[in-house]
C-alpha cells in the first residue's frame, strides 16, 4: 500500500468516526474503488504491451530463422574447390567454356571467399 492510499484511507475513516458501519465501508469503498479502477487499468496496459512484445519476438524469430537460412544458402554456394594445389571459391572463381564438355579456370578467387568472410565477420 502506497503512503498516499493509507493517508487517504485514514482520513476517510478520521471523517466517518460518528458514523454508521454502512457509511465507513461507504467512504472507504470511495477510497479503494478508484485506486482499484487505476491498478487494472494499469494491469490491462501491462498486458497489452506483453501481447505487443511477444508478437515482435515472434517477428525477430521468424526474421533470425530467415537469415540463418539465407546465409545456409550462401554457404552452400560458395564451396570450396580444388584446383592446381590450390582452394578456390566455386561460385567467385571463373570458369570458360573451352569446348561442348571442356572449360577452363580464367579468374582465381581464394576460399575463404570475400562473402564467405563476410558472412564470418562478426560486428
Amino acid at each position: 500500500m502506497t503512503d498516499d492510499l493509507r493517508q487517504r484511507l485514514s482520513e476517510a475513516i478520521d471523517d466517518c468516526r460518528t458514523l454508521t458501519p454502512e457509511a465507513l465501508a461507504d467512504a472507504v469503498f470511495g477510497v479503494v474503488h478508484p485506486e482499484l479502477d487505476r491498478l487494472n487499468q494499469e494491469v490491462d496496459y501491462l498486458k497489452r504491451n506483453i501481447r505487443r512484445s511477444r508478437d515482435q519476438v515472434d517477428g525477430y524469430d521468424q526474421e533470425l530463422t530467415s537469415a540463418k537460412a539465407a546465409i545456409a544458402r550462401m554457404r552452400a554456394l560458395h564451396q570450396p574447390t580444388q584446383h592446381m594445389g590450390q582452394t578456390w571459391c566455386t561460385t567467385c572463381s571463373t570458369r570458360r567454356r573451352t569446348g561442348p564438355d571442356t572449360e577452363e579456370w580464367v579468374a582465381y578467387i581464394p576460399h575463404p571467399c570475400p562473402t564467405i568472410d563476410a558472412i564470418e565477420e562478426t560486428p
